[in-house]
Protein backbone atom coordinates (compact mmCIF):
# COMPACT_ATOMS: atom_id res chain seq x y z
CA UNK A 1 0.00 0.00 0.00
CA UNK A 2 0.60 3.79 0.09
CA UNK A 3 2.77 3.47 3.40
CA UNK A 4 3.91 -0.24 2.77
CA UNK A 5 7.95 -1.10 2.30
CA UNK A 6 7.16 -0.20 -1.54
CA UNK A 7 5.51 3.11 -0.44
CA UNK A 8 8.98 5.02 -2.84
CA UNK A 9 8.93 2.54 -5.32
CA UNK A 10 7.24 2.69 -9.32
CA UNK A 11 4.50 0.19 -9.01
CA UNK A 12 2.51 -0.99 -12.17
CA UNK A 13 -1.11 -1.93 -11.95
CA UNK A 14 -2.32 -3.54 -15.39
CA UNK A 15 -6.32 -3.70 -14.33
CA UNK A 16 -10.30 -3.85 -15.71
CA UNK A 17 -10.97 -3.33 -11.91
CA UNK A 18 -11.70 0.31 -10.43
CA UNK A 19 -11.21 -0.30 -6.53
CA UNK A 20 -7.60 0.92 -6.59
CA UNK A 21 -7.59 3.34 -8.77
CA UNK A 22 -8.33 6.34 -6.60
CA UNK A 23 -5.29 5.46 -4.79
CA UNK A 24 -3.17 5.71 -7.65
CA UNK A 25 -0.85 8.84 -8.54
CA UNK A 26 -0.74 8.28 -12.38
CA UNK A 27 -2.96 6.57 -14.52
CA UNK A 28 -2.50 5.68 -18.39
CA UNK A 29 -6.22 4.75 -20.28
CA UNK A 30 -5.50 2.71 -23.24
CA UNK A 31 -7.92 1.75 -25.77
CA UNK A 32 -7.67 -0.41 -29.07
CA UNK A 33 -3.84 -0.23 -28.50
CA UNK A 34 -3.55 3.30 -28.38
CA UNK A 35 -3.27 5.88 -25.00
CA UNK A 36 -6.27 7.90 -24.96
CA UNK A 37 -5.96 9.51 -21.65
CA UNK A 38 -3.40 10.28 -18.75
CA UNK A 39 -3.36 11.67 -15.19
CA UNK A 40 -4.77 11.52 -11.88
CA UNK A 41 -8.10 9.64 -11.09
CA UNK A 42 -9.81 13.18 -10.54
CA UNK A 43 -8.15 14.69 -13.26
CA UNK A 44 -9.21 12.09 -15.94
CA UNK A 45 -12.98 12.39 -14.77
CA UNK A 46 -12.37 16.11 -15.13
CA UNK A 47 -11.64 15.25 -18.29
CA UNK A 48 -14.57 13.68 -18.85
CA UNK A 49 -12.95 11.32 -21.67
CA UNK A 50 -12.25 7.59 -22.61
CA UNK A 51 -11.83 6.94 -18.84
CA UNK A 52 -15.09 8.52 -17.57
CA UNK A 53 -16.59 5.95 -20.28
CA UNK A 54 -14.83 3.23 -19.12
CA UNK A 55 -16.23 3.81 -15.91
CA UNK A 56 -19.91 4.34 -16.49
CA UNK A 57 -19.54 1.12 -18.47
CA UNK A 58 -18.20 -0.81 -15.60
CA UNK A 59 -20.62 0.50 -13.40
CA UNK A 60 -23.39 -0.50 -15.92
CA UNK A 61 -21.74 -4.02 -16.23
CA UNK A 62 -21.58 -4.56 -12.28
CA UNK A 63 -25.16 -3.51 -11.60
CA UNK A 64 -26.27 -6.41 -13.82
CA UNK A 65 -24.37 -9.20 -11.91
CA UNK A 66 -25.34 -10.33 -8.60
CA UNK A 67 -22.55 -8.92 -6.08
CA UNK A 68 -21.98 -9.40 -2.61
CA UNK A 69 -22.59 -7.08 0.03
CA UNK A 70 -18.99 -5.30 0.14
CA UNK A 71 -19.22 -5.04 -4.23
CA UNK A 72 -22.83 -3.30 -3.53
CA UNK A 73 -21.73 -0.90 -1.39
CA UNK A 74 -18.14 0.06 -3.91
CA UNK A 75 -20.13 0.18 -6.35
CA UNK A 76 -22.72 3.30 -4.74
CA UNK A 77 -19.76 4.65 -3.68
CA UNK A 78 -18.03 5.19 -7.55
CA UNK A 79 -21.35 6.15 -9.07
CA UNK A 80 -21.66 9.13 -6.46
CA UNK A 81 -18.53 9.75 -7.11
CA UNK A 82 -19.52 9.92 -10.74
CA UNK A 83 -22.22 11.98 -10.09
CA UNK A 84 -20.04 14.38 -8.61
CA UNK A 85 -18.09 14.69 -11.26
CA UNK A 86 -20.12 14.39 -14.40
CA UNK A 87 -23.14 15.29 -12.94
CA UNK A 88 -26.11 13.34 -11.84
CA UNK A 89 -27.99 13.52 -15.29
CA UNK A 90 -25.29 13.03 -17.02
CA UNK A 91 -24.50 9.47 -15.35
CA UNK A 92 -27.96 8.59 -15.39
CA UNK A 93 -27.92 9.04 -19.38
CA UNK A 94 -24.71 7.36 -19.71
CA UNK A 95 -26.18 4.44 -17.61
CA UNK A 96 -29.26 3.98 -19.83
CA UNK A 97 -27.17 4.29 -23.30
CA UNK A 98 -25.30 1.11 -21.87
CA UNK A 99 -28.10 -0.66 -20.78
CA UNK A 100 -29.41 -0.14 -24.44
CA UNK A 101 -26.44 -1.30 -26.22
CA UNK A 102 -26.47 -4.00 -23.73
CA UNK A 103 -29.94 -4.99 -24.98
CA UNK A 104 -29.22 -4.14 -28.91
CA UNK A 105 -26.38 -6.72 -28.56
CA UNK A 106 -28.06 -9.67 -26.86
CA UNK A 107 -30.96 -9.02 -29.65
CA UNK A 108 -27.93 -9.58 -32.30
CA UNK A 109 -26.68 -12.79 -30.66
CA UNK A 110 -29.94 -13.67 -31.46
CA UNK A 111 -29.43 -17.01 -33.99
CA UNK A 112 -33.06 -16.03 -35.75
CA UNK A 113 -32.74 -13.05 -37.80
CA UNK A 114 -34.66 -10.26 -36.66
CA UNK A 115 -37.08 -10.34 -39.47
CA UNK A 116 -38.48 -13.58 -38.74
CA UNK A 117 -39.10 -12.37 -34.76
CA UNK A 118 -42.22 -10.54 -36.04
CA UNK A 119 -43.33 -12.58 -38.78
CA UNK A 120 -46.72 -14.30 -38.71
CA UNK A 121 -46.83 -17.70 -40.26
CA UNK A 122 -49.37 -18.77 -42.67
CA UNK A 123 -51.37 -21.83 -42.59
CA UNK A 124 -49.19 -23.66 -45.03
CA UNK A 125 -46.38 -23.14 -43.08
CA UNK A 126 -48.05 -24.62 -40.42
CA UNK A 127 -49.21 -27.76 -42.33
CA UNK A 128 -45.38 -27.87 -43.18
CA UNK A 129 -44.16 -28.13 -39.42
CA UNK A 130 -47.09 -30.91 -38.65
CA UNK A 131 -45.80 -33.03 -41.22
CA UNK A 132 -42.11 -33.01 -40.66
CA UNK A 133 -43.21 -33.37 -36.89
CA UNK A 134 -42.59 -37.50 -36.09
CA UNK A 135 -44.44 -39.56 -33.45
CA UNK A 136 -43.86 -42.46 -31.03
CA UNK A 137 -40.21 -42.35 -32.01
CA UNK A 138 -37.63 -42.56 -29.43
CA UNK A 139 -35.97 -38.97 -28.24
CA UNK A 140 -32.74 -41.03 -26.02
CA UNK A 141 -31.34 -44.29 -27.81
CA UNK A 142 -29.84 -47.00 -25.50
CA UNK A 143 -26.18 -46.26 -25.18
CA UNK A 144 -23.94 -49.02 -26.55
CA UNK A 145 -20.26 -49.88 -24.78
CA UNK A 146 -17.61 -52.58 -25.77
CA UNK A 147 -16.40 -55.22 -23.31
CA UNK A 148 -13.43 -56.42 -22.70
CA UNK A 149 -9.68 -55.39 -22.70
CA UNK A 150 -7.76 -53.43 -24.68
CA UNK A 151 -5.95 -54.52 -28.00
CA UNK A 152 -1.92 -54.82 -27.87
CA UNK A 153 -2.14 -53.14 -31.44
CA UNK A 154 -3.37 -50.25 -29.44
CA UNK A 155 -0.33 -49.87 -27.37
CA UNK A 156 1.95 -50.64 -29.98
CA UNK A 157 0.64 -47.91 -31.96
CA UNK A 158 1.22 -45.18 -29.29
CA UNK A 159 4.66 -46.76 -28.43
CA UNK A 160 4.86 -45.79 -31.86
CA UNK A 161 3.70 -42.97 -31.83
CA UNK A 162 5.52 -41.21 -28.84
CA UNK A 163 8.79 -42.98 -29.68
CA UNK A 164 9.93 -46.56 -28.44
CA UNK A 165 12.45 -45.30 -26.06
CA UNK A 166 9.93 -42.42 -24.46
CA UNK A 167 7.64 -45.51 -24.23
CA UNK A 168 9.55 -47.37 -22.53
CA UNK A 169 11.39 -44.81 -19.87
CA UNK A 170 7.50 -44.00 -18.96
CA UNK A 171 6.63 -47.60 -18.07
CA UNK A 172 10.31 -47.88 -16.54
CA UNK A 173 9.27 -44.86 -14.44
CA UNK A 174 5.88 -45.46 -13.61
CA UNK A 175 7.37 -48.86 -12.38
CA UNK A 176 9.79 -47.51 -10.32
CA UNK A 177 7.33 -44.95 -8.71
CA UNK A 178 4.94 -48.15 -7.46
CA UNK A 179 8.19 -49.88 -6.13
CA UNK A 180 8.97 -46.58 -3.87
CA UNK A 181 5.39 -46.47 -3.35
CA UNK A 182 5.17 -49.88 -1.89
CA UNK A 183 8.29 -49.60 -0.33
CA UNK A 184 7.31 -46.42 1.63
CA UNK A 185 4.54 -47.98 3.04
CA UNK A 186 6.25 -51.61 4.11
CA UNK A 187 8.78 -49.48 5.72
CA UNK A 188 6.39 -46.81 7.51
CA UNK A 189 3.95 -49.90 8.80
CA UNK A 190 7.38 -51.48 10.44
CA UNK A 191 8.29 -48.74 12.34
CA UNK A 192 5.25 -47.66 13.39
Amino acid sequence: GPKGLLKNKTRVLVTHSVSFLPQMDNIVVMKDGCITDMGSYTELLAQKGAFADFLVQYLSEKKEEEMDPETESELEGLQKELEQHLGKAHVQRQLSKAKTATAITDLDKDPKPRSKLFASKSVADDEKDNAVVKTGGNLIDAEKSEEGGVKGSVYTYYAKSVGYLASIAAVTFYVAFQGFSVGANLWLSKWS
